[in-house]
């Protein structure tokens, strides 16, 4: 496949909000005593925290299978990469001529050593999730601790959020072949889920703090303007109480939200959501 059919398959796979007619994307939180912290650094400080794939409750998460090339073709491209990234690195023609022989020449310990490197790089990626819709039932029982949380409403055309991409659920694992390539493909593994995930219809926003031309961060959490967060909506066993000290909380920051009450239907298996006045 060509460079070009490459990124048209993964844009394809992996679209932004608006390329499928996407104006909101939604995110759920917990509201108790020990996510207070977490609550202000989003409500007042404008961070948007992004996990390490090991804090996410798939284990699979950002372990992709690394292949070594095996193809002809395949071991030509790696000669190529290998040489350049040693000239790139300050070797003479002859030292990286030398270094390609010594890689290609012990394929199981580079291949180990190359594994290792690029999943400790996963491990320090940076993830935020959203979804598409705020009526999931499954995802209110879930990510608001059996619907006393809230349900946040991003706008998906203004950035970061407009950054987010879809993840794409299938059966098959992701892989990566070596060398990686320079584009977004390289988000690939961070972007694949099983299809038992499905349900989610996941979108994520995705840096990583120590590579180059990241957006505004520090380090953990990605910066907010102020004008990013468009409703609030108040899961349907959260207290009174609950629902007052949050408002407080958000009107010591930078956001206008509208405040919305979810009720359970009497007569179906949905939610039903009226603004608070």
């Amino acid at each position: 496949m060509s460079e070009s059919a490459a990124l048209q398959e993964f844009d394809n796979n992996h679209p932004y909000p608006d390329a499928v007619g996407l104006k909101s994307l939604f995110k759920f939180y917990t509201v108790s005593q020990s996510k207070t912290q977490h609550l202000r650094d989003l409500f007042v400080d404008g961070k948007l925290y992004h996990a390490l794939p090991r804090q996410f409750n798939d284990p699979f998460e950002c372990k992709p299978n690394i292949r070594w090339p095996t193809s002809p073709d395949e071991l030509s491209s790696l000669g190529e990469h290998i040489f350049k990234e040693a000239r790139a690195r300050g070797s003479t023609a002859t030292e990286a001529r030398q270094t390609v022989s010594i890689i290609m020449s012990e394929p199981k310990v580079s291949e180990g050593r190359v594994t290792n490197s690029i999943r400790k790089t996963f491990n320090e990626v940076r993830i935020c999730s959203f979804t598409n819709c705020k009526k999931n039932l499954l995802l209110w029982s879930y990510y608001t601790n059996s619907h006393e949380g809230i349900c946040v409403e991003f706008d998906a055309e203004k950035m970061p959020i407009s950054s987010a991409y879809k993840v794409n659920y299938s059966d098959e694992y992701p892989e990566i072949i070596y060398p990686t390539p320079r584009d977004r493909r390289v988000l690939t593994p961070a972007l694949t889920k099983s299809n038992v995930w499905k349900h989610e219809s996941e979108f994520r926003t995705i840096f990583t703090p120590e590579a180059p031309n990241q957006p505004n961060n520090d380090g953990q959490s990605l910066l907010l303007e102020g004008n990013e967060i468009k409703n609030i909506f108040f899961g349907a066993e959260m207290n009174d109480s609950e629902k007052e000290n949050l408002i407080r909380l958000i009107k010591d920051g930078p956001f206008s939200p509208n405040f919305w009450n979810t009720s359970l239907s009497r007569s179906r298996f949905k939610l039903e959501f009226e603004l608070r006045p």
